[in-house]
């Protein structure tokens, strides 16, 4: 059984929360194939100094984007993650683009944020996913901060190998 990962990341934070997640779930046995998101059109500045970043994220606009290595095929997961963080009180346009474009009914899907703020950011990423995407939402968390709390990730890694369990 294989998980699919996938990530959008700015300053590096959603990508070492994504991978410490990775790392939990392979020490378990089980595969997981990471998938990285890059805008065609980079955000060159910071949040706070770019109004296109700014523009885009407040009108939930989404970007055209590429997937790192390639692109995913879906069928061929039984669960996947989607990691974001949040700009401006929202998801980002790239995983808004890629939930979009990947719709697939009744996927399972673990939905992650990352912020400064210790809000429920992560309900937004799973409405967002439910409602555009049509994946079914198992578990949704929010990580709060620079540095990824252990317990956090090892909670989410039990949370997903419990509902891999079930199957």
């Amino acid at each position: 059984m294989k998980i699919a990962a996938i990530f959008y990341s700015k300053t590096g934070i959603t990508r070492k929360v994504t991978l410490d997640i990775v790392d939990g779930l392979k020490k378990e046995g089980i595969m997981v194939d990471v998938f990285e998101l890059k805008p065609l059109r980079d955000y060159s500045r910071p949040l706070h100094l770019n109004p296109r970043l700014i523009y885009e994220t407040l009108i939930k606009k989404t970007t055209e984007i590429t997937v790192i290595p390639h692109e995913p095929k879906l069928k061929d997961y039984k669960l996947i993650i989607l990691a974001s963080p949040i700009w401006c009180g929202t998801i980002v346009p790239p995983i808004r683009e890629f939930i979009k474009k990947y719709k697939y009914s009744g996927k399972k899907a673990v939905c992650i944020t990352t912020s400064m703020l210790p809000l429920n950011y992560s309900k937004k990423l799973k409405r967002v996913t439910e409602r555009e995407g049509k994946y079914k939402v198992i578990h949704c968390v929010n990580v709060v901060g620079r540095k990824p709390y252990k317990k956090v990730i090892d909670s989410i890694v039990r949370k997903i190998i419990e509902e891999l369990a079930k199957e």
